[in-house]
C-alpha cells in the first residue's frame, strides 16, 4: 500500500533540532471522510491559512475520553539494527546505553503527560479547553537485531529514506512474529562510512565538527497498515555527542562535559524528535485546523527547531484525532485487547463508524448527535452504549474485543432497552425505539457475551 511520508529532520550540529515540512514521495495518505467545515467566523479567527479540503477537525471533540481514569497504552518496538558481529549500534547489556533510553522513553511519557498550556490565540483561540494529560502512554519495547544488510542505510541509497521499503518488508515479518507484541516500529539504521570516520576520530583522540545528520521520518496510519518510524544516524550522532563535542568545547578552553550537560542535551533532543515522530505515526500533521504550518510555536508537531520553539503543546482536538486513529486505523492493534473501559465518550454531532472499528470507552449519545455503525464493531469489556438520540446500525456486528470477554449492550437513556439478551446472537429485523431512536438494520449482530 502506498503510504504518505512525512520527514524531520535529526539534528547534526545545534542543540536544538530542525523538522523539514511534508513531502509527497508518489505516496498518499488515506484522508478522512469530507466533514463541514468550521463557519467563516471561527475561520477568521482562528485559522491561518486556508484548510485542507475534508480537514475540519470538529469532530475530534467527540473523541476525548470524558472522566477518563485509565491511561491507554500503546505498544512502541525500538529496534536497534546492529552489524551482523553485533557491533555498531547501541548495546542491550550496555548500564549507560541502557539509562540513556530509559531517560528518552521516561521523557516521552512525561510530555505527553503533561502538555503545557499556549498563550498564543494562533495556536488554539478557545483557550478554556486546554487538556494537559493526553492520557496516551507508550510503553516501549527495545530489540536488537544483528542484520548487517540493514545497519547501513547508505547501501540503498544517498538518502535515509531510500532503505524505507526494506524495513517495511522486515516490519511485516515482524508484525507476524507472536514473540513480538503489534507496535510502532521504531527502526535505527546508521550511515556506515559516518560511523567509521568518528571511530577513527575517537580512537585518534582528535576533534571535528558534527557532519549533517539524515532525516528522521514517519508514515501516516492507514486502514491496512501500522505506521513506521525511522530514526538514522541516532547512534553516530551519540558517539560524536559524547566522544568528539567536550574535546571541541576543551580546545575552545571550555569545560562542557558529557555527564554533567551535553547528556542531558542530547536526551533532550531525543525525546522531542521521537514524541514528534510519533505524533504523525497517530496521525498528526505539522499543521491542523487551527494554525499552519510553523505558525504555532508552542506546538509538538511544529516543524521548525528554531529559539522560542517550546514544542510541550497540543491543541485538545489534536488529543481527540490520536483517539480516532487508534480507533479507525489498523495502528488500533497496537493496543493491548485486554485494556478496561478508559472513559466515556461523549457524542455531540453525527459521526459514521464504518468498520473495522475500535472503540475503548463507554459510549454516550447525547440528543444532538448519533452514530451510524457499519461491518465489525469491537468494544471493551464491559463497556456499554447509551443513546438519547439516534443509533443506526447496519450490517453491523458489534462484539467484545476481549477474548471470552463480553460488554454490557445497548441501553435508553430512560430505559435498558429490552430485548437484548434474546437476539445477541440472532441475526435482527428491522428495530426502532422511539423514545432512544436507535435502529438496528438488517442483518446486523449483537455479541454481548451475556448468558
Amino acid at each position: 500500500m502506498k503510504t504518505k511520508t512525512i520527514i524531520s529532520t535529526i539534528l547534526g550540529l545545534s542543540l536544538l533540532y530542525g523538522l523539514l515540512p511534508a513531502q509527497e514521495n508518489d505516496v498518499h495518505k488515506d484522508w478522512l471522510m469530507p466533514l463541514p467545515m468550521l463557519n467563516a467566523t471561527v475561520q477568521n479567527q482562528v485559522i491561518q491559512y486556508p484548510p485542507k479540503p475534508g480537514m475540519a477537525d470538529t469532530q475530534y471533540w467527540n473523541y476525548i475520553p470524558y472522566d477518563n481514569l485509565v491511561n491507554l497504552e500503546v505498544n512502541v518496538n525500538l529496534v536497534f539494527i546492529q552489524k551482523d558481529n553485533g557491533s555498531g549500534n547501541f548495546q542491550e547489556d550496555d548500564p549507560e546505553h541502557r539509562r540513556f533510553w530509559d531517560e528518552i522513553t521516561a521523557g516521552i511519557n512525561n510530555l505527553y503527560a503533561a502538555f503545557k498550556d499556549s498563550e498564543k490565540d494562533s495556536c488554539f483561540a478557545w483557550r478554556d479547553k486546554f487538556i494537559s494529560d493526553s492520557k496516551i502512554r507508550f510503553k516501549f519495547n527495545r530489540y536488537y537485531m544483528k542484520r548487517s544488510s540493514l545497519w547501513d542505510w547508505t547501501k540503498y541509497g544517498s538518502n535515509a529514506m531510500d532503505i524505507r521499503w526494506a524495513l517495511d518488508a522486515w516490519k511485516a515479518e515482524m508484525e507476524n512474529d507472536p514473540s513480538i507484541p503489534k507496535g510502532i516500529s521504531v527502526f535505527f539504521t546508521e550511515n556506515g562510512n559516518l560511523f567509521d570516520e568518528y571511530m577513527d576520530i575517537i580512537v585518534a583522540g582528535g576533534t571535528s565538527p558534527a557532519k549533517d545528520a539524515n532525516f528522521a521520518y514517519s508514515s501516516f496510519p492507514g486502514k491496512n497498515m501500522i505506521a513506521r518510524i525511522c530514526m538514522p544516524d541516532t547512534y553516530c550522532k551519540f558517539l560524536w555527542m559524547k566522544h568528539i563535542l567536550p574535546r571541541n568545547y576543551a580546545a575552545e578552553g571550555q569545560t562542557i562535559t558529557w555527564d554533567n550537560t551535553i547528556w542531558h542535551w542530547e536526551v533532550g533532543t531525543i525525546v522531542i524528535l521521537l514524541a514528534h515522530e510519533l505524533g504523525h505515526a497517530l496521525d498528526l500533521n505539522h499543521d491542523n485546523n487551527h494554525y499552519g504550518q510553523d505558525y504555532c510555536r508552542d506546538a509538538l508537531m511544529s516543524p521548525s527547531g528554531h529559539a522560542g520553539y517550546t514544542h510541550s503543546y497540543m491543541p485538545p482536538t489534536e488529543i481527540g484525532r490520536i483517539y480516532k486513529s487508534l480507533s479507525d486505523f489498523q495502528i488500533r492493534q497496537v493496543v493491548p485487547d485486554d485494556i478496561p473501559v478508559i472513559g466515556t465518550m461523549k457524542v455531540t454531532q453525527k459521526l459514521h463508524w464504518d468498520g473495522p472499528y475500535r472503540c475503548y470507552t463507554d459510549v454516550s449519545i447525547a440528543k444532538s448527535g448519533g452514530i451510524g455503525m457499519r461491518k465489525e464493531i469491537w468494544m471493551p469489556k464491559d463497556s456499554k452504549i447509551e443513546v438519547a438520540s439516534q443509533l443506526y446500525l447496519k450490517n453491523a456486528d458489534i462484539r467484545c474485543i476481549t477474548e471470552n470477554g463480553h460488554w454490557s449492550g445497548i441501553r435508553s437513556k430512560r430505559a435498558v432497552c429490552y430485548g437484548w439478551r434474546i437476539l445477541r446472537q440472532a441475526t435482527m429485523t428491522s428495530l426502532w425505539n422511539r423514545e432512544a431512536r436507535w435502529c438496528c438494520a438488517v442483518k446486523s449482530v449483537l455479541r454481548t457475551g451475556i448468558s
